[in-house]
């Protein structure tokens, strides 16, 4: 079984911050995203769709959005953005890669089920974004397993915690748009 320090799942703006950073640090991560490229999920979206922000306050860690600072960017600006800023960190994404489950291992590490083969990890960052038409990876019932009512009420989205003291001991980490 492949064993890999961090596995992220989702290659969203969350998902590439993360893996910029974990990298930066010399951390070994992977990126695993169904897309077939880097931004398909904001290309699919409404011709329409523009960012409600900035693009001064739009960019990721280690790059600006390439665009007017007070500008709205476009769905296909920010997919093109997203796809560019994996490639200038050379962030090791794999397209096309679907994750099924996630259990807690007996050697208090993670495997990730994906349709390649499961991956052994010590860390799992779900960044992805949950909708009501999309499948949810289950955490397994079982010895040792967390179960996905448990682990919410053990971790509260980020909104609602009062400060990082609250996250002393915990081993998950909620990220994104809805977190």
């Amino acid at each position: 079984m492949e064993n890999i320090e961090t596995v992220i799942v989702g290659a969203g703006q969350s998902g590439l911050a993360t893996a910029q950073r974990l990298r930066n640090r010399g951390r070994e991560c992977v990126i695993l995203d169904h897309n077939q490229r880097i931004g398909d999920g904001w290309r699919r979206q409404w011709d329409s769709l523009r960012l409600y922000s900035p693009a001064k306050f739009d960019g990721l860690p280690g790059q600006r959005f390439p665009a007017d600072p007070w500008s709205f960017p476009t769905k296909d600006d920010v997919a093109a953005y997203l796809e560019a800023y994996a490639g200038r960190w050379d962030l090791p994404v794999r397209h096309g890669t679907r994750v099924g489950g996630l259990a807690q291992d007996t050697d208090d590490g993670f495997v990730v089920t994906t349709d390649a083969g499961p991956i052994h990890c010590d860390n799992v960052v779900v960044a992805r974004h949950l909708r009501k038409d999309t499948r949810d990876p289950r955490l397994r019932p079982g010895p040792g397993s967390l179960h996905p009512a448990a682990a919410l009420q053990r971790v509260p989205a980020t909104r609602a915690a009062p400060g990082p003291g609250t996250r002393h001991g915990s081993r998950a980490f909620a990220t994104g748009s809805r977190s």
